[in-house]
């Protein structure tokens, strides 16, 4: 065994022991099991210690699995503990009608109402007080407060570390309980947040705070940027450039992003990794050209990650890919540069330490995934012969955007049912172009106070650069097979998946010694056995006679259902509702249940009635999946295109039909 494996594989052996701690409370939390195996489970690891010492000196191998355990029943009390919501939080004060008091947390979402029709904001905030009928009592917890104005002019000017006091009524975090589903309530734990409340018009009071803090002037500094981008080149493009360089999707052209989430290179608009990647390399070149000491780099480099982190307003992205640059930074120091596998190991422990909740967010999975594939997959690929056939500027790319997306399959099939075989040509057409916006937007933002007429030619090249880079992708989403649709993966699956995958990474030695082991009697009815598991839900698929199926899909307010036949063909009956004017149910609630279901072309969709939480659903369907033909009643063509939220050329896309007259369903007042 190499040099520097046995740790490695120690640590990843902690990381997996842990997660699955974790996954495991996470996935019976609120059951019998979960509340009654806690305190026997603290008990245990307790009791794990003092073993794991005295089999040291017995038997490294019982050891290192009695290490194991401990860290996977340490998994399962972290959980616990952060599961666990005072009695102060604003979750516990969900149903009542309230005044907020609380701080604002980075800046607010600003996005136009899909009718629309208005403005809708969204802040987070930490919650200071509470005042109810019952009298004002000090809170704690964040939620989310959101509201929507007529004019872009109303809306709230709320800045980082503000007071803002509301009043609205407190609910819980909206998920909606189908199969594919993403659970949003566990998406806004991870990040702290367990309520949320719509501000009644007229109640939303911002008092601002004295003096200038110092997140006052890292908000301060995003709006100077904003500021500069936006009087040097058309809004759309501003919003976009300022996404690329500090993160968000406000004010961004629905085309652009659905161009760049096609292409795969959605992250580009997010603080990832990638961000801190070029980070790190422009300020190496920089050092590498003025000579700089190893250490002094190093240094540089650290400071200007914190920077950005900082200024990307520390949300989770940004600070998991800082924490990664920072210690890859730290390794050039110390002069252990290939020691980035552990250090990914040791930053995936300490983030699950820190928050467990991080392991049911999908952003946290992709990155963590993504750069394991980096490490692990890619120069395991380089070395194959058909690489090594392909030029070298080639094979780097290919080897990256390949391995990333082989460590993501089982997740992006999980959530999102596709995967974009375009990414490639993105990653070597578009990706480059966009990262020369973003370093000569990032410091013609810092030379603008001096040199101002310099930093507008610079910026406004960027926004014609922008545009090709939008030709290009819009282009490359249009190709045959750009996207692909990916059956759902069971976590089973997923599970031997990645066992093959980590098969195939091992040297021959390892990979000798495992062959031997499954060449074992023992071995071979173990395989039996997860072939069979794996193959049963297939077979039975198979010799399942063919039945007509009918799905009541949960969507909140209104009405959604979906009609299999037994030849295949598939019918959905109303589409669900509005929950607000920002929230897009058709795209993000009806077609991830299709797909889920493998649903990729209706036949038809029946509307009883136009209004919104029977219909506004449908316009979502419109725009992602084939559709042959909407059937409504005879209200007008107009007044569907109102309730499902359509432009007129995306409305003359579809082939619209009536109800035979006097069809009645009845109409509700809903």
């Amino acid at each position: 065994m190499r040099e520097g494996q046995a740790p490695l594989s120690f640590l990843n052996l902690l990381l997996a022991s842990f997660g699955l701690g974790v996954f495991a409370a996470g996935s019976t939390m609120g059951s019998e099991v979960y509340a009654a195996g806690i305190i026997p489970l603290a008990a245990l690891g307790a009791l794990l210690i003092p073993i794991i010492v005295w089999c040291r000196k017995k038997s490294s191998v019982g050891a290192v699995a009695l290490c194991a355990l401990l860290f996977c029943v340490l998994g399962v009390i972290r959980f616990a503990l952060a599961a666990e919501i005072p009695e102060s939080d604003v979750f516990h004060r969900i149903g009542q009608s309230a005044e907020i008091t609380g701080k604002v947390l980075g800046e607010a979402r600003i996005q136009p109402s899909i009718d629309g029709r208005g403005w809708r904001f969204r802040y987070t905030v930490e919650a200071q007080n509470i005042k109810n009928s019952q009298g004002k009592q000090e809170a704690s917890g964040r939620l989310y407060v959101s509201g929507t104005v007529r004019q872009r002019s109303e809306l709230p000017s709320a800045k980082e570390g503000d007071i803002l006091r509301v009043y609205g009524k407190l609910k819980s975090i909206r998920g909606y309980k189908n199969p594919g589903q993403i659970d949003m309530a566990r998406q806004a734990r991870s990040q702290g947040i367990t309520a949320r409340l719509t501000a009644e018009k007229g109640t939303v009071q911002v008092i601002p705070t004295e003096g200038n803090s110092f997140f006052r002037s890292l908000s301060d500094i995003r709006n100077y940027y904003r500021g500069v981008l936006a009087e040097a080149m058309p809004e759309a493009d501003a919003s976009a450039v300022f996404a690329m360089l500090f993160g968000g999707y406000d004010g961004i052209r629905a085309e652009v992003l659905d161009a760049f989430t096609a292409t795969g290179i959605v992250h580009i608009l997010s603080v990832s990794g990638s961000h801190i990647t070029l980070l790190a390399a422009v300020f190496a070149w920089i050092g590498r050209v003025m000579r700089l000491r190893r250490g002094i780099t190093a240094g540089i480099i650290f400071a200007a990650i914190v920077i950005y982190v900082l200024l990307a307003d520390s949300v989770a992205p940004a600070v998991r890919s800082g924490i990664m640059g920072i210690l890859a930074a730290m390794s050039l120091v110390w002069e252990r540069e290939k020691d980035a596998r552990q250090i990914l190991s040791v930053t995936g422990l300490l983030m699950l330490m820190w928050s467990p909740w991080l392991l049911f967010d999908i952003s946290f999975e992709l990155s963590f995934a993504a750069t394991a594939g980096l490490l692990y997959i890619a120069p395991v690929l380089r070395k194959l012969k058909a690489f090594e056939r392909i030029p070298a500027w080639l094979s780097g790319s290919l080897a990256i955007t390949v391995s990333a997306q082989l460590a993501v399959l089982p997740i992006l099939a999980r959530y999102f049912h596709v995967v974009s075989l375009s990414s490639l040509l993105a990653n070597l057409l578009v990706v480059p172009v966009l990262e020369i916006i973003m370093v000569t937007a990032l410091f013609a933002g810092i030379g603008a106070a001096l040199l101002p007429l310099a930093a507008r030619f610079i910026l406004a090249a960027d926004s014609l650069l922008l545009g090709a880079a939008y030709e290009m992708t819009r282009a490359l989403a249009q190709l045959p097979m750009s996207q692909v649709y990916l059956p759902p993966v069971s976590l089973g699956a997923a599970a031997v998946y990645y066992m093959c995958l980590c098969f195939f990474l091992q040297t021959g030695e390892r990979k000798n010694y495992l062959k031997e082991i499954i060449a074992g009697k023992r071995a071979l009815v173990l395989a039996v056995v997860i072939f069979a598991f794996m193959a049963g839900e297939g077979i039975i698929s198979v010799f399942r006679p063919n039945e007509m199926s009918v799905h009541f899909i949960d969507v909140g307010q209104g009405d959604s259902a979906l009609v299999i036949t037994p030849h295949g063909r598939a019918f959905m009956i109303d589409t669900g509702g509005s929950r607000d004017a920002s929230f897009d149910i058709g795209a993000r609630v009806d077609v991830p249940y299709l797909l889920e279901h493998g649903i990729k072309h209706l036949d038809a969709i029946f509307l009883t009635h136009a209004h919104e939480d029977h219909a506004s659903g449908a316009g979502g369907i419109l725009k992602k999946i084939p559709v042959d033909t909407v059937v409504a009643a005879n209200e007008g063509k107009a007044v569907y295109q109102a309730s499902m939220r359509l432009s007129s050329s995306d409305m003359d896309k579809a082939v619209f039909a009536s109800w035979p007259e006097g069809t009645d369903f009845g109409r509700s007042p809903c």
